[in-house]
C-alpha cells in the first residue's frame, strides 16, 4: 500500500511538472496578415500643447540682454499630417508582427544658424504593449549638423491619455512655478541630460512652448517672445 502511494505521488509530480514545461514554452501566436488599428487622432488637449500655429519667428535672450532668433523652416508652420503608419513589433520568439493605422500628427521646426541649433517638435498618438493609444509630445534641441544623440536634449511628455489606465514612464521635473532669468513662468517641465553632454537643460511650458534652453556651450537663452 505503502509503495502505492509513493508511486501515485511521483506520477502526479511528473504530470504537474510537464504541464508546467509546456506552459512555459507557449508563445503568442503571431498574425500573419497585417493588423488593422482604429484611427488615431489628436485630443484637443494635446493640439493645445503646440503654441506655434502663426509663428515664423522665436527671440530669446540671455542675462547680458543679448538676442537670438530661430527661424521656421517648416511651410506652414506648423503641419497638421494625417497619414498611414506601419508599426513592427516582435511577437513570439525572433518573429516580427505589423500593425497598421491611419494617424494624424502635429509637427515643427525651427532652426537658429547664429549656434547651429534646431527645434524640433511633434505630437502624436502611439500606443503601448496592449494597444492602447495614448498622445505624446516629443521635443528635441540638437546640433543641427550632427547625427549625433548625445548632441541632442530630447523631453517627451504625455498630453493625453484617451481615458487609459497607463502608465508611462517619464524623464522630467515638472515645476509649478519657475523663474529663468529673472522672468517668472508657470507649469515648467524640465529636461537635464544625465551626461552632461550641451545642450544640458530644456524647459517648456503648454502656454509658450520652449521657454528656455542651454546652448552648446552651457549658457542659459530665456524666450522674450514671438514673432
Amino acid at each position: 500500500m505503502k509503495f502505492l502511494k509513493i508511486t501515485t505521488l511521483i506520477f502526479l509530480l511528473i504530470t504537474i511538472s510537464c504541464k508546467k514545461d509546456g506552459n512555459s514554452v507557449v508563445q503568442k501566436k503571431c498574425s500573419e496578415e497585417v493588423v488593422l488599428l482604429d484611427d488615431a487622432f489628436l485630443e484637443e488637449e494635446s493640439i493645445q500643447y503646440m503654441p506655434y500655429d502663426t509663428v515664423t519667428t522665436i527671440y530669446f535672450k540671455n542675462k547680458n540682454g543679448e538676442e537670438l532668433y530661430f527661424n521656421s523652416f517648416n511651410t506652414p508652420n506648423v503641419r497638421n499630417n494625417y497619414n498611414t503608419v506601419n508599426i513592427n513589433t516582435f511577437c513570439g520568439e525572433d518573429e516580427i508582427e505589423t500593425y497598421r493605422f491611419n494617424r494624424q500628427d502635429m509637427r515643427c521646426s525651427y532652426n537658429a544658424s547664429e549656434l547651429s541649433l534646431s527645434i524640433n517638435m511633434r505630437i502624436l498618438p502611439v500606443f503601448d504593449s496592449d494597444l492602447l493609444f495614448y498622445d505624446i509630445l516629443r521635443l528635441a534641441i540638437s546640433n543641427a549638423f550632427s547625427n549625433d544623440p548625445f548632441s541632442s536634449n530630447n523631453l517627451n511628455i504625455v498630453t493625453s491619455y484617451k481615458g487609459n489606465y497607463l502608465d508611462v514612464p517619464t524623464d522630467y521635473v515638472f515645476l509649478e512655478e519657475l523663474t529663468l532669468n529673472h522672468k517668472l513662468f508657470k507649469n515648467v517641465y524640465i529636461s537635464i541630460k544625465k551626461n552632461n553632454e550641451p545642450p544640458t537643460d530644456l524647459y517648456f511650458n503648454k502656454e509658450f512652448g520652449v521657454i528656455g534652453f542651454t546652448d552648446m556651450e552651457n549658457k542659459l537663452w530665456v524666450l522674450d517672445r514671438f514673432e
